[in-house]
């Protein structure tokens, strides 16, 4: 039998404001990652160009870690805003890893989080190994 396929449901999602925790971005990941998309069986051959917003939450570094894990899965994502939550240094370097690696996005905003020197050392390192990234808001 032909697998059911979907569409990625998404080329922007704002997930801004609703006092979304660590738990509930995790879950997201975790669901988002087992979406088929339309002649596959993954996301990795998803839409490109999508931006994510999960702005104004309560996330802190454990779930960017989760994010930064699976980054490539999600879709090219030429925009991610995740200002104004509790991402510390540890959040920031995990963040900084999985995009210089990936060169995905080309907007990146971790505006009003709880980086430090750490955090933000890592993040302006990661811009020698990703060509692409026009924007980075610490």
């Amino acid at each position: 039998t032909t697998p059911t396929t979907t569409t990625f449901p998404f080329q922007t999602l704002s997930l801004e404001n609703i006092s979304m925790t660590d738990q509930g971005l995790c879950a997201f990941i975790d669901s988002m990652s087992r979406l088929p998309i339309r002649g596959s069986n993954t996301v990795q051959d998803s839409v490109t160009n999508c931006s994510l917003n999960v702005s104004k939450n309560r996330l802190t570094d454990v779930s960017v870690k989760a994010f930064a894990s699976c980054i490539r899965l999600l879709c090219t994502l030429q925009t991610v805003s995740m200002s104004q939550n509790d991402i510390g240094n540890d959040g920031a370097k995990d963040l900084a890893d999985a995009l210089g690696a990936a060169d995905l996005s080309q907007h990146v905003n971790l505006s009003l989080n709880k980086i430090g020197d750490e955090g933000a050392i890592a993040s302006l390192k990661m811009l020698k190994h990703h060509e692409r990234l026009l924007t980075l808001n610490l």
